[in-house]
């Protein structure tokens, strides 16, 4: 397993990756693969159901292999349960264990509020709380019987507001007050439950980019980061370090500082 000093690696450790066939979370598999991680790329179906074949997924995972990594893909939507289950209980027939979940699926959309159907809202209360909850519960067991795990789950700093973007907004402040009482629970069973805010410049943030309801502040913050090419793999650094057996005594010895 890795040390605390020197290159930090993740030889005999198990990750899973939600979202993981592109941006941050493509990022975040091959950084840990790069380490010695097993990496378990789960990404949406193709078929539009809730269990199924992720090309996405398929070509991450691919790329891992041919960069000398290893890694799988398994498809699955992660607002379902049965999704989610299948997920963790395919991970662990293949590997026998779990080590690390990083819960990075995730949308957005900018529709000013009065447009805003509850449809709009649910469905991205569902995509990023639900979706953290579901896969956190499914891998908790497991997690708290072997008194070890890392879970990363992925909020934004939008949570705080941003105009057009209520129900983003809503969503990842939910994902954090979920952290924030996990990492509680956690202590007691071995589990490091942390959230991010992350900021960069993936395929989703192009793909809204172009949104003619995105809003004068939220187009200059994306044509900042796309100047600055403040591209996903920055952000993966920082899950790698959350990620790693080691954070637990790195976070004491910094408390003690």
């Amino acid at each position: 397993m890795g040390q605390l000093s020197g290159k930090i690696t993740f030889d005999g450790r198990v990750a899973i990756v939600t979202g993981g066939g592109q941006g941050l979370g493509q990022a975040h598999s091959n950084l840990l693969a790069s380490r010695g991680a097993t990496v378990v790329v789960n990404d949406l179906p193709d078929n539009g159901t809730d269990l199924g074949i992720s090309e996405r997924a398929n070509r991450a995972a691919a790329e891992i292999v041919a960069a000398g990594g290893k890694a799988i893909a398994i498809g699955g939507d992660v607002t379902s349960k049965e999704a989610m289950d299948s997920l963790i209980f395919q991970t662990l027939h293949q590997f026998g264990q779990i080590d690390i979940l990083i819960s990075n699926a995730g949308t957005a959309s900018f529709i000013p509020f009065h447009q805003m159907t509850l449809e709009d809202f649910d469905r991205m209360l569902r995509i990023h709380m639900h979706g953290s909850f579901l896969l956190a519960h499914a891998a908790w067991p497991h997690m708290a019987k072997r008194r070890y795990g890392r879970i990363i789950m992925t909020s934004s700093s939008g949570m705080f507001g941003l105009e057009n973007h209520a129900h983003y907004v809503a969503a990842k402040a939910g994902v954090f007050g979920l952290t924030r009482a996990l990492s509680l629970e956690g202590r007691i069973a071995g589990i490091a439950v942390n959230a991010i805010m992350p900021v960069a410049y993936t395929p989703l943030t192009r793909q809204t980019a172009g949104t003619p309801t995105i809003g004068v502040d939220s187009a200059k913050a994306i044509a900042t980061m796309a100047s600055r090419a403040a591209g996903p793999e920055l952000v993966s650094p920082f899950v790698a370090w959350l990620a790693h057996e080691g954070y637990l005594r790195w976070r004491q010895a910094c408390s003690l500082c």
